[in-house]
């Protein structure tokens, strides 16, 4: 049972959709004991970052996220997900975010090639499991204005060509995945990714 984490900001029922695409079954829900007792969890997101994190502490889902990441179980942030993961963020003010990932939330840069919200399918390079030498490309489908900016690239999994830049895409690390783009909006690509994650890995 994947645990769609439902704090009142998110895409709920087409991540349902995709989870129920590749094979598994899911369920949207903020309590603390189903979401720990569930083999993985998907934090998803549509919105401003300070919205969301007040959010996640009035229903007391900051302690369960954490909890659920430290016992080895699969969690997946999506969008606004991923970057309430961070560190912290700078969206309409300082945020402090679930330190999951180290890095800050930062509006998108301006560039001549590229609009902002960034929205629509994005070329993406992720990393190959199988060989590091040659990356997987793609692509997948975006909606924000903010990206995430970590201290080096040490958890980066994946990135997308913004105009004439690089942006992080994807971070990984155990048993944390964390994507910028959405999966479940992303036709077959983006079902590959979540089943790669949780059936396959």
């Amino acid at each position: 049972m994947i645990s769609i984490i439902d704090y009142g900001c998110g895409n709920l029922h087409s991540l349902e959709y995709a989870i129920k695409a590749i094979g598994l079954e899911s369920k949207v829900t903020r309590d603390r004991s189903e979401i720990l007792s569930s083999s993985g969890a998907i934090l998803p997101g549509v919105g401003a970052f300070g919205a969301a994190m007040d959010n996640i502490k009035t229903f007391n889902l900051d302690k369960t996220i954490c909890d659920f990441e430290r016992s080895g179980k699969k969690l997946m942030g999506v969008c606004l997900g991923m970057h309430l993961l961070a560190t912290c963020s700078n969206e309409f003010g300082k945020h402090k975010g679930l330190g999951v990932f180290s890095g800050e939330v930062v509006k998108l840069k301006k560039n001549t090639l590229s609009k902002i919200p960034n929205v629509g399918w994005c070329q993406t390079e992720l990393k190959n499991n199988q060989d590091e030498k040659q990356p997987i490309e793609n692509f997948f489908y975006y909606t924000h204005s903010f990206e995430f900016v970590p201290p080096d690239f040490k958890y980066v999994h994946a990135f997308a060509i913004h105009g004439n830049r690089k942006i992080v895409a994807a971070l990984r690390k155990k048993n944390v995945l964390a994507t910028q783009f959405h999966p479940e909006k992303s036709g077959a690509a983006g079902l590959e990714i979540l089943k790669e994650f949780f059936i396959d890995s």
